[in-house]
């Protein structure tokens, strides 16, 4: 991270009286239309966990503050240099510019600040400060309802709306909470541990709107209450916890995740999840094309996998039939054969047909098990399993051609 230095004033708002060199008060200028800008409301899944109704979006509520010059004039009390963190927030974080990370940085340390009182920004635009606070809400634990804003001499004044407020003691909670999660999840491999933690947030967190920490992480591991948001974030913090790279992805209805394994990024979505299904775990690119996963924003999102980790069911379950039928019509073939063995009409071509059944029968019974043994099937998308259903095809092809 370059550690170029941007220079920022930071303001807050407190009683001001501005002088002329005479001593004589003179009047504070007028701002410019005062504004309040809703920022990627929290959205709700279009699709709740349990045959329950859908939940439909509340509209988030607007700050009750409304600044103006005569009730809350702005006084700049100091000016300083700010260096860009060296360090990265989260994969938000960096793809922002620097004097957005600068403000980004300042609400990360001084959020108490900027949810009490209006904080003064130069050189960012109020379309830069949204992509801030919605860097902030994809990045971190925290979930932000609205930005309230107005400028002044080309000062950006911003003031945030929390959802909720988490305590240091709930926050211990919810340490504690992850460590026994984390150990119950804990696995072998980096896939089984991924299952284990989607299966804890699918049966355990219960989809509630109407929760007072619906929307982070006490609500999901402690009160096991949350919507979208709450389930998004307490999955990629479980993850980022047994070093699994997960982010969160939002757009104006819904929060989900993007998670990398095996150096491919894939979809998750928990809240629509069910336990003992891959139905929304590690989805390729197609689940784009669905309404609830078209995306909104801005931010360069990792590319995701041409193919889904895990094969569509019900192609799996007509694969494994196939074979199946495959070891049952070759085991008869060759029982037959056998009895041909003592005619005189037997010939070599006998031989070449048993061989080939031999084959077909011991490719097809390796499948079967190989897929038994892979979480949903997932062996069905590699490539061996590719080539041997490839070399399988062309077996049973030459089964047909022999007249016998």
């Amino acid at each position: 991270m370059s550690n170029k230095k941007i220079r920022v004033t930071l303001v807050i708002l407190v009683s001001m009286l501005v002088f002329s060199s005479c001593g004589k008060a003179t009047n504070h200028p007028e701002p410019t239309q005062e504004s309040t800008v809703t920022v990627a409301p929290t959205p709700e899944p279009t699709l709740a966990p349990t045959p329950t109704a859908e939940p439909t979006p509340t509209p988030t509520a607007e700050p009750t503050v409304t600044p103006t010059p005569e009730s809350t004039p702005a006084t700049i009390i100091d000016t300083w240099e700010m260096e860009v963190p060296a360090y990265s927030y989260g994969y938000y974080y960096d793809l922002l510019n620097d004097c957005q990370q600068v403000m980004y940085s300042y609400i990360i340390s001084h959020l108490e600040v900027i949810s009490k009182d209006y904080v003064g920004f130069l050189e960012i635009t109020k379309d830069e400060a949204i992509e801030v606070i919605q860097a902030l809400i994809n990045d971190s634990i925290y979930q932000c309802k609205t930005m309230a804003s107005y400028e002044v001499n080309e000062i950006l004044f911003v003031k945030l709306c929390m959802d909720s407020v988490v305590t240091d003691e709930q926050s211990m909670q919810v340490e504690k909470e992850a460590s026994k999660i984390l150990y119950e999840c804990s696995a072998e491999t980096t896939e089984e541990t991924i299952i284990k933690i989607y299966d804890w947030c699918t049966s355990n967190i219960e989809y509630d709107d109407e929760a007072e920490h619906s929307r982070d992480l006490y609500g999901a591991l402690v009160e096991h209450k949350c919507v979208c948001v709450g389930y998004a974030k307490a999955f990629a913090y479980l993850c980022d916890k047994m070093g699994i790279k997960v982010i969160c992805v939002s757009n104006d209805t819904h929060m989900w995740n993007y998670m990398c394994l095996n150096n491919k990024w894939y979809a998750v979505d928990v809240t629509n999840g069910y336990t003992g299904t891959s139905q929304y775990l590690l989805k390729g690119k197609e689940i784009l094309e669905e309404e609830p996963y078209i995306l909104t924003q801005n931010f360069i999102l990792p590319e995701l996998a041409e193919e889904s980790f895990y094969p569509d069911q019900q192609e799996a379950d007509k694969f494994k039939e196939h074979l199946e039928r495959n070891v049952s019509a070759c085991q008869k073939r060759m029982q037959k054969i056998k009895k041909y063995r003592q005619e005189e009409a037997y010939n070599d071509q006998y031989e070449t047909m048993y061989d080939l059944c031999w084959q077909v029968l011991s490719l097809s019974t390796e499948l079967l098990e190989k897929l038994e043994n892979s979480f949903y099937d997932s062996y069905l998308n590699t490539k061996e399993c590719t080539e041997k259903r490839q070399k399988i095809n062309e077996l049973v092809i030459k089964m047909n051609e022999m007249d016998w």
